[in-house]
């Protein structure tokens, strides 16, 4: 019986780090008056975020997003709930698509 042989190359290419700026699991993120997220946050529930915020990456939930009184996100929002963006008065928005 001849003896059988696998070899296989593997390359691993550093990265800079965790990729989300802000993490939560259980229990979500709620956040006001005027915090910044410099990068992308990710949340296992809801998110809320309000007055003057800024999130300069993307916004991931596997619940509900919302973004009230002149909160920003320059990147993408996915959700697997509602997205509700409240655009009255000085308005929030989204800087990409909303999924």
């Amino acid at each position: 019986m001849q003896k059988r042989q696998l070899e296989q190359q593997v390359d691993l290419v550093a990265t800079d780090g965790f990729r989300y700026a802000l993490f939560a699991s259980n229990g979500g993120i709620t956040g006001a008056n005027q915090i910044t997220v410099r990068g992308d946050a990710y949340s296992r529930s809801d998110v809320t975020i309000a007055n003057n915020s800024t999130v300069t990456g993307n916004l991931t939930s596997r619940g509900t997003v919302t973004l009230n009184n002149s909160t920003l996100v320059s990147g993408r929002v996915w959700a697997n709930g509602a997205v509700d963006v409240n655009t009255s008065g000085n308005g929030s928005g989204v800087g990409g698509d909303v999924w």
